[in-house]
């Protein structure tokens, strides 16, 4: 431990001094992260083994009485046990180290930790939240979502196409009872109470801006559902929401929210191997193949959600990444497309003329691609069924 470490942490245990901000490019709360650790790692230390682990820090999350800026320092430290070859424990000295700016993929994991810059993200999300679950008359809205950390893009990609497609269907899932507590009733029959969020399961989730807390409830759902279906709690030191950030697919969430069954639609016909590739005439028929059934699709209101491959893309399209289709226009051939980042993510192409090139402009989320780019771009796209509805669905 260097000398300069040794002198900090003696002044924070024995008065809790504010300790300069540690990373670059991010206004500091006017508490710092270090400052929190200092005060509150004994007390967060149950067992006075010098160390705090992902179960000491999920039972953390999940108490009430722990609020504000103390829930934003313990949802850091708990997102750090999350990365690959996190350790088992983390001690003062370590919490108390320079952390690393955040990186560009929120959710993906860097192998590094983000103390400062996710407890000063943490602690803003949670002080601009409203606490009800629908505090405007036009919630639930797509703009105004996005996602956070999770890595749930699976997730709140449909739930973004279903809000866009008929807002109130969405509304209507929701049971709020007495207690602060809420039912959630889905189309596919599932049925699910979920208890009042404390401040570090809202730190940890999404957000849906001022319209209130529904998207951070549908996602503890969504974690209680998984959990339901494997037969088994959580592991230990896990949360209902760490179970999301494992990854999921769109087609059971699709089925989820629509109570049908979702299709698969690949834009790449899987040919044998060494076999020559489709003439021209085959890969025009195949082009106006898709293009019927996107069309089709999309007049018949049906949910529909796209992926890209985990490949290098044009600048601004996120590899590895569900997006929600809004809309196609079959008169100008161009798709209307929403990033689950929503209103936290914006981009300006680079060069005289957007496209493959430089990218797509991209506003809160929206951005629209040409036909003949969005087959190229994307891997294929999931679609809500027509017929049959799943058993139980409405």
């Amino acid at each position: 431990m260097s000398l300069r470490l040794g002198l900090i942490l003696c002044s924070v245990l024995s008065g809790g001094l504010a300790l300069p901000w540690v990373v670059q490019g991010a206004d500091p709360p006017p508490i710092s992260f270090q400052t929190v650790v200092g005060e509150r790692f004994r007390i967060w230390d149950q067992n006075l083994d010098g160390l705090l682990t992902s179960e000491e820090t999920s039972k953390l999350v999940l108490n009430p009485g722990i609020k504000g800026r103390e829930a934003a320092a313990v949802a850091a430290i708990h997102v750090s046990f999350r990365r690959a070859g996190a350790p088992a424990g983390l001690s003062i000295f370590d919490l108390l180290q320079p952390s690393d700016k955040p990186a560009e993929r929120r959710d993906v994991d860097d192998h590094k930790v983000h103390f400062a810059a996710d407890y000063a993200r943490f602690d803003r999300h949670v002080r601009e939240l409203p606490r009800q679950i629908f505090t405007i008359a036009a919630a639930p809205a797509l703009d105004g979502m996005a996602q956070g950390k999770l890595g749930d893009c699976y997730l709140v990609a449909v739930v973004g196409a279903a809000v866009h497609r008929d807002p109130k269907s969405v509304r209507d899932m929701f049971r709020i009872q007495l207690d602060g507590s809420n039912e959630l009733l889905f189309p596919n029959g599932e049925r699910l109470k979920v208890p009042a969020l404390t401040d570090g399961e809202i730190m940890l989730g999404s957000s849906a801006e001022n319209q209130g807390l529904w998207l951070n409830v549908l996602e503890k759902a969504y974690g209680q559902l998984r959990l339901r279906q494997q037969g088994a709690g959580p592991g230990p030191g896990e949360l209902e929401l760490d179970i999301i950030a494992r990854g999921g697919d769109a087609q059971h969430t699709l089925s989820l929210l629509t109570g049908r069954d979702a299709q698969w639609i690949p834009f790449q016909p899987r040919t044998p191997r060494n076999s020559p590739p489709p003439s021209y005439t085959r890969r025009l028929a195949l082009r106006e193949q898709f293009r019927t059934q996107l069309i089709g699709a999309l007049r018949r209101r049906q949910l529909v959600c796209v992926s890209t491959p985990k490949i290098r893309l044009p600048p601004g399209i996120i590899p590895g990444h569900d997006y929600a289709l809004l809309d196609f226009d079959p008169l100008t051939n161009v798709a209307h497309l929403w990033n689950p980042w929503g209103v936290t993510y914006s981009f300006t192409p680079q060069g005289d003329h957007p496209g493959l090139e430089h990218g797509y402009e991209v506003r809160r989320g929206h951005f629209e691609m040409p036909f003949d780019d969005f087959i190229k771009v994307f891997n294929g796209i999931w679609c809500e069924a027509v017929e049959p509805p799943l058993p139980g669905g409405k």
